[in-house]
């Protein structure tokens, strides 16, 4: 059994804004659900599985309305990584629903892309926020 990492939300992964923040705080608890889960042999990992690509999609379009509304430069390419995870997370679905016993790939790929998206990724639309709008706004 592969062994995980659980990943924990530090301030430094802010994108100032609250409800996002928040966001991603729950995706992090979700992740370490999923993890504990996994290493405790559980099977029933599928359920959240759908819950967390429906949690993703929401998220996905409050992401997408604040990077319109601030007119993000790189709104496209952001927008591509999350049309690609969707996609990958469509064929993890479809191999479960199959029979296939993917978890440790799937929670691998959901760990690394969710933790890699958030810190590195999310945060750059943050930091471009604070460029165009001064704190308290």
């Amino acid at each position: 059994m592969a062994g995980f990492n659980l990943i924990h939300w530090d301030q430094k992964y802010t994108v100032h804004v609250d409800a996002i923040d928040q966001q991603h705080q729950k995706l992090f608890d979700i992740i370490n659900d999923l993890i504990g889960r996994y290493e405790e042999n559980e099977k029933k990992c599928y359920d959240i599985i759908e819950q967390l690509v429906d949690f993703l999609a929401e998220h996905f379009r409050v992401e997408r309305r604040l990077m319109l509304e601030i007119n993000y430069p790189a709104f496209a390419a952001h927008m591509q990584q999350h049309d690609n995870f969707m996609n990958k997370m469509e064929e993890f679905i479809k191999a479960c629903r199959s029979g296939e016993n993917i978890t440790a790939e799937m929670l691998a790929f959901l760990e690394n892309w969710i933790f890699t998206h958030t810190t590195n990724v999310d945060t750059k639309y943050g930091e471009y926020l604070l460029k165009i709008r001064p704190k308290g706004k």
